[in-house]
């Protein structure tokens, strides 16, 4: 599953012209406005663009949006040469999930990692217009303790009209908002100390706040002749009243929101298994030791950790033997040595650390028995603290890879299924695809069948960070084996989503949606009860319905489709998608039916159903196709150093209010007045 570490939402709009003909001589992007509603930490976003062709020739003028893979588009309207044409919902005839990334038409933009990518182009007649109206909505995923809304604008050109909102409205008091100025991942952020914030933030009371982003032309144009380029990002958390679960919901749907970031961590077991084939020589390699030595340095005292290296070869470094082949490892157990079971003390660390920054090899990549070895042990600790009559740490494991099994097993199908099945202690196996030549479908499909995730690491200059970045967002545990049981009589148990979970991370949340199966539920009935185990023992928290919150006031607005009902949407079809990746033949395509039923009822363009826009004599099919980050440049090849971006901050901490920029009108609709 392509990833997005504090769950990104992105946007990124693009002009492109056929021909040598210049921008101004062509059709000209002269309206840019996005407005992003946020509530529940559930985003629903609507980009608008207005196009006119100053030409005495029809020109060709290209909508491009890219957004997260699980940003789902819902609307879809544009009006072109005085015709107003809106886009329908049509199930897919074939399941393109795992399209390989990098094969959509058109160009992509440097920033857009973990995306998908939306294009229509558009023939504007001499002296016409064209808009485009597009809304797709995203539940925000807790990371790192924020929600984080990143909206991307590239429109090639300077735009009489530009603008950004997100309006941010939550049932509990925002703690924390911050909005930061354009910038571009993997990239380092201008250094210029005398770039204005324009980003302002608006305290509108406490659970409600906004943020604006509106740059004049002039403004556009001290970015260069392009204008801005970069990412604007904003992020912000919420108060945890206690209880640390909190549930809304009305008298049909209804969301658990669960992060109890106060209880103690978790001791872990973490086990590295770390790709040193061949392709992972030099730059790569060295990214890998910047990470670990990180990594190592943020382990807790009470946890253990392992170190697995691997190319054709697998290899286990000990604290006590130094690197010995893995097939020893049930002998030196028998033995009484597990020197390769390292409590993780500074000096116990520094040791591991040195011996990374040593280390080298090279040669094939046998993924099949580095894992088997991971597992073995798996095994030998837990069976080894057992024998000792010590609590076992939580097992998690690691898994990075650059390229593709050619060792012993190369069937990926098998390598799966065989793992899957190995792995009785239900172990988490979290996968990293570091680079280009990484099978991420792969790697998601193992992830997804052992309790973990996958994430792909981009070759760049951070690539250090995305690692530590990954290794934060797993590596403080807090409680495990967590079950939500929910009373029969009150839920309709069969349209739960996901209730049972390997861990809770610190920053991060756990949601779980469902459907009441009474009409009215008085405020503050338990529902539920939620079991798991932390630090102390056994934890059990009442699932109280609240659909109120605790604000001294009215409940959010409703809505003419209930938010909590799209959420349960969203997540439903998430869940299954990421079900059906697991599993293969006529269960897999059961599983798909479900997800596209539930698309189409409730209009989402899903990698199970299209948007579909019937012109006179045409139908277009417009998918969202995933796409590889870094391959083009919607400035045909003009460096990202060439308009550097500002990176000034503006943190909500202690509120003077700042004023919102002027424009505060709603995104037009494809038939109001389009004035050139």
């Amino acid at each position: 599953m392509a990833w997005l570490a504090a769950l990104l939402l992105v946007v990124a709009v693009g002009l492109g012209n056929h021909g040598n003909a210049q921008v101004t001589q062509g059709p000209t992007m002269r309206a840019f406005h996005v407005i992003s509603d946020i509530k529940y930490h559930y985003a629903i976003t609507r980009v608008f663009c207005r196009f006119v062709n100053p030409s005495t020739q029809a020109g060709e003028a290209f909508f491009i949006v890219t957004l997260p893979d699980q940003a789902y588009i819902t609307n879809f309207v544009m009006e072109e040469n005085g015709r107003v044409y809106k886009g329908h919902m049509r199930k897919k005839r074939k399941y393109d999930r795992a399209v390989k990334a990098g094969k959509s038409a058109g160009r992509v933009a440097l920033d857009a990692r973990d995306s998908s990518q939306f294009m229509i182009a558009v023939n504007i007649a001499a002296q016409g217009k064209a808009t485009f109206n597009l809304t797709y909505e995203q539940l925000l995923i807790r990371h790192l303790g924020v929600y984080t809304n990143t909206i991307s604008v590239s429109p090639q050109q300077i735009v009489d009209e530009m603008s950004v909102r997100v309006h941010i409205e939550e049932p509990s008091a925002i703690s924390h908002l911050e909005v930061s100025e354009l910038q571009v991942p993997g990239t380092s952020p201008s250094g210029s100390g005398n770039r204005v914030a324009l980003g302002k933030i608006k305290e509108i009371s406490s659970w409600e706040k906004e943020v604006t982003w509106a740059p004049t032309p002039d403004q556009q144009r001290q970015q260069g002749t392009e204008g801005f380029r970069g990412q604007l990002v904003v992020k912000y958390d919420v108060h945890r009243e206690p209880p640390a679960l909190q549930t809304y919901g009305d008298q049909q749907d209804f969301i658990n929101f669960f992060a109890p970031d106060t209880l103690t961590q978790l001791s872990k077991y973490i086990l590295f298994i770390l790709d040193y084939s061949g392709s992972m020589a030099t730059r790569k390699t060295e990214q890998l030791k910047e990470a670990m030595m990180e990594i190592l340095s943020d382990l807790q005292p009470t946890d253990y950790f392992s170190i697995v290296v691997f190319q054709f070869k697998v290899k286990v470094w000990s604290l006590t033997d130094g690197i010995f082949m893995a097939d020893q490892i049930n002998t030196k157990a028998q033995n009484g040595n597990v020197g390769y079971i390292v409590q993780s003390t500074a000096v116990n660390v520094a040791q591991a650390q040195q011996f990374l920054r040593d280390f080298s090899d090279s040669g094939g990549t046998n993924i099949i028995r580095s894992l088997r070895t991971g597992l073995e042990l798996v095994n030998v600790a837990s069976d080894y603290w057992v024998r000792n009559g010590t609590q076992s740490p939580l097992p998690i494991i690691v898994f990075l890879t650059d390229g593709l099994p050619n060792e012993e097993e190369s069937d990926t199908n098998v390598i799966v299924s065989s793992i899957t099945a190995e792995n009785t202690r239900r172990c988490s196996i979290h996968t990293l695809g570091f680079g280009d030549d990484a099978d991420m479908e792969f790697l998601r499909k193992l992830s997804l069948s052992n309790n973990g995730t996958a994430r792909a690491i981009y070759e760049a200059s951070d690539a250090s960070s995305q690692l530590n970045d990954f290794y934060k967002s797993i590596g403080s545990p807090l409680v495990s084996n967590i079950t939500f049981n929910f009373l029969p009589n009150l839920v309709n148990i069969s349209a739960n989503t996901i209730t049972r979970f390997p861990m809770f991370t610190k920053g991060s949340e756990i949601v779980v949606c469902g459907k009441l199966r009474k009409s009215k539920v008085k405020r503050h009935s338990k529902i539920g009860v939620l079991n798991g185990v932390s630090a102390s023992g056994s934890i059990n928290y009442p699932i109280l319905f609240n659909p109120k919150g605790f604000r001294k006031r009215r409940s959010i607005p409703t809505e003419s489709q209930s938010y909590f009902e799209k959420i349960w949407a969203h997540v439903s079809i998430q869940q299954l998608l990421d079900e059906a990746d697991t599993l293969d033949g006529d269960e897999k395509n059961r599983t798909l039916d479900k997800a596209s039923e539930l698309s189409l009822k409730y209009s989402f363009a899903t990698p199970v159903s299209s948007v579909v826009v019937v012109k006179p004599n045409e139908e277009i099919v417009l998918d969202a196709v995933p796409v590889q980050a870094g391959t083009w440049s919607y400035s045909d090849g003009v460096g990202i150093g060439q308009v550097e971006q500002p990176s000034t901050s503006v943190n909500y901490k202690q509120p003077p209010v700042i004023e919102s920029p002027n424009y505060t009108q709603p995104i037009p609709s494809a038939s109001s007045g389009l004035n050139g």
